[in-house]
């Protein structure tokens, strides 16, 4: 009798994520089956998965989890790894019902990093030289102390940079909030610096944390890196494991910051999946895709073993469908 090769249910593979997910998946002998909202033909990933679903988005949730299921019992698929945050978001809480394991971070890991407000207090809690000073919409509006300086107001689930607002001054700041749910959204003081976002892998059983810093160079305008800088940071590589392990986030999340003109870091936000650029990782020479599943297997992670730096952009490639 033949052993059942394991099937893994990739979603939103129209994501920069799926260009280091699905292949590392399929060199490493797994059967992966994609969906998207969009059609196959419209997906460069389509064609590089062994079985392809179009499936509505994951804002019609009731629709998006009964898909997902569905695909799971056709295709007897083992696990299922999500993109997206809101994906993450509309899984976690539903995951014992999907048919197979989920392989995101325990739910409560899930709402402390989606959460802006949890997330950045439990990093204050042991680590506040990293904090970045943040108010609820409610709080800046009756604190007029709060006055000097430019603001960043973004939404307290924000994913990427979606909903993100750089006010000028205290009034541009006000003016913009009053306009949105006050129950939705943050406010911190304007930060400049270049984004640094951190790949993280947690195995929790043994406690063992790898971590691999990126310098973003170059960026689209909805967060994600073109051109970056790859290196090795000790100190804050020890730091991200130490939030991961207080976290307690588990496989492959990704931490962003701001590093200043001084070279301090600020924590932005931790994202409970495959950072968008996490190709870039895999070709420094570390595979997070793998080592993300040996940690829901129980099985020792690689350590890194380059220490040098090393630039690395991508670009768009026309394929025919």
């Amino acid at each position: 009798m033949t052993e059942k090769i394991p099937t893994v249910l990739v979603t939103a593979i129209g994501s920069f994520s799926s260009s280091a997910v699905i292949p590392n998946l399929l060199k490493a002998g797994y059967r992966v089956v994609g969906c998207d909202i969009y059609p196959r033909e419209w997906v460069v990933a389509g064609a590089e998965v062994d079985k392809f679903y179009q499936i509505p988005p994951a804002s019609e949730c009731e629709s998006y989890v009964k898909s997902v299921s569905k695909i799971v019992a056709d295709e007897h698929a083992d696990y299922i790894i999500p993109l997206t945050d809101f994906e993450v978001d509309v899984l976690s809480p539903v995951r014992e019902s999907l048919g197979a394991h989920l392989l995101v971070s325990p739910k409560d890991a899930v709402v402390k990093c989606r959460d802006k407000i949890k997330a950045e207090a439990v990093i204050h809690s042991f680590l506040p030289e990293l904090s970045i000073p943040t108010f609820t919409a409610s709080e800046f509006l009756e604190n007029e102390a709060l006055c000097e300086g430019q603001w960043v107001c973004k939404p307290l689930d924000g994913r990427s940079s979606l909903g993100l607002y750089r006010a000028k001054s205290r009034l541009d700041a006000l003016d913009h909030i009053k306009t949105h749910d006050l129950t939705k959204m943050i406010v911190q003081p304007q930060i400049d610096g270049r984004v640094v976002t951190v790949d993280v892998v947690r195995e929790p059983l043994s406690g063992d944390v790898v971590s691999l810093p990126r310098e973003e160079l170059l960026r689209t305008a909805n967060g994600a890196g073109t051109s970056v800088f790859v290196y090795r940071d000790s100190c804050l590589e020890q730091l991200c494991e130490a939030m991961a392990c207080s976290l307690g986030v588990v496989g492959c999340v990704n931490f962003e910051f701001i590093k200043d003109a001084g070279g301090k870091y600020h924590f932005l936000e931790c994202n409970p999946r495959f950072a968008g650029g996490v190709s870039f990782s895999c070709k420094y020479g570390y595979d997070f895709v793998i080592n993300h599943m040996r940690c829901y297997m129980g099985e020792k992670i690689d350590r890194i073993e380059r220490e040098d730096g090393q630039f690395i952009a991508r670009r768009y490639v026309d394929y025919a469908i």
